[in-house]
């Protein structure tokens, strides 16, 4: 079991996830991706364990930093014919069609969810 140190040097995460050095845990903040008809979830709160040295591939989670936003969105990453989208869990959210106004950070590794 690793731990990881998150980028404010004031907590740690303990995972099971096969990750690269280049990995860190970011809490998730907002409800895109709480799915409310069952299926994947990941609900606000949870810590997400990302590395960065994955290829981002079709159906894989990502974290993505649009050119017109200052925060990283979580989403899947959805490619369909050679078009790319980013897909929220929750149906409330619309899926966003990236085309060069996109820089996918890493690739979620783990889940990590207190009760």
């Amino acid at each position: 079991m690793e731990v990881l140190q998150q980028t404010s040097g004031t907590n740690f995460y303990q995972h099971t996830a096969n990750v690269s050095g280049e990995a860190f845990a970011l809490p998730v903040k907002g409800d895109s991706m709480t799915s409310f008809n069952g299926g994947k979830s990941i609900p606000e709160g949870s810590v997400i364990i990302v590395d960065l040295c994955l290829g981002a591939e079709h159906g894989k989670v990502v974290v993505a930093m649009l050119n017109d936003s200052e925060e990283a969105t979580l989403k899947q990453l959805v490619i369909d014919g050679g078009a790319k989208y980013l897909k929220p869990f929750n149906n409330s959210y619309p899926t966003l069609s990236i085309k060069g106004n996109c820089t996918i950070i890493g690739v979620v590794k783990q889940v990590i969810q207190d009760f």
